[in-house]
């Protein structure tokens, strides 16, 4: 999963950068000073009218640009956890951050790239699961039903991979095409659970949180294609 920490160029990266806390956000009771890292917030088809989601927003150490044009850094309220995809550790907050078209472009990218990669991930789990996961003597994964499962999700993860690549390339289609990388992306989750059987189902098994970021990152992109339509 991506971690946001690394310093780098690009309005997708997160960096160290000063604190400030601008008037406008004043009154608002927020975490200890202490940020060394910035993130942002961003409208989703889930949050209340007004308001955002800020990847990695629980950690201590972040803070959310005010504006990616020459912005300033504010702190995260306090109380404002988005527990659904646990791995993005996120937080709502009242206020969402103006991005540029650029700046949005790139990070739906980028968020399209990771949807590939956690795809790739789902299906090598998953053949590698039926390798091992025995009924009536055999490997499941020697029955068709499961073959053509696996076929699907192959296919799934091909088509959001090609998707990232193209996101990347074609800047007009940007966020249309970032959209359907992660939703490919969601029905190569959606068939690693299923091949699991019950144990898929399960908390302890984990594939959730791999569904659960999945379905955050479509609403994060969803979110910034509705703000910057052409």
């Amino acid at each position: 999963m991506t971690s946001w920490r690394s310093c780098g160029s690009g309005a997708a990266t997160v960096c160290r950068c000063r604190w400030s806390s601008p008037s406008s956000h004043a009154g608002t009771a927020s975490r200890p000073a202490s940020t060394t890292a910035r993130s942002h917030s961003v409208p989703t088809p889930q949050t209340t009218a007004g308001w955002g989601l800020v990847p990695f927003g629980q950690r201590t150490d972040i803070g959310v640009l005010d504006s990616f044009d020459g912005g300033a850094v504010v702190p995260v309220p306090e109380s404002s956890e988005a527990n659904f995809a646990p791995t993005l550790e996120a937080a709502e907050i009242p206020w969402t951050t103006p991005s540029t078209d650029t700046a949005a472009r790139e990070l739906a990218v980028l968020w399209a790239a990771e949807a590939a990669g956690i795809a790739r991930t789902l299906v090598t789990i998953s053949v590698e699961y039926t390798r091992q996961r025995q009924q009536f003597g055999k490997p499941i994964g020697s029955f068709q039903a499961v073959k053509h499962i696996l076929a699907d999700a192959h296919i799934c993860a091909e088509q959001s991979d090609t998707s990232a690549l193209w996101a990347a390339a074609d800047p007009a289609r940007a966020f249309e095409v970032s959209v359907h990388a992660i939703e490919q992306a969601v029905g190569v989750a959606e068939r690693a659970i299923q091949v699991h059987g019950g144990m898929g189902f399960t908390w302890e098994m984990g594939l959730h949180f791999y569904l659960r970021h999945l379905l955050t990152l479509r609403d994060l992109v969803s979110g910034l294609t509705g703000s910057h339509r052409s």
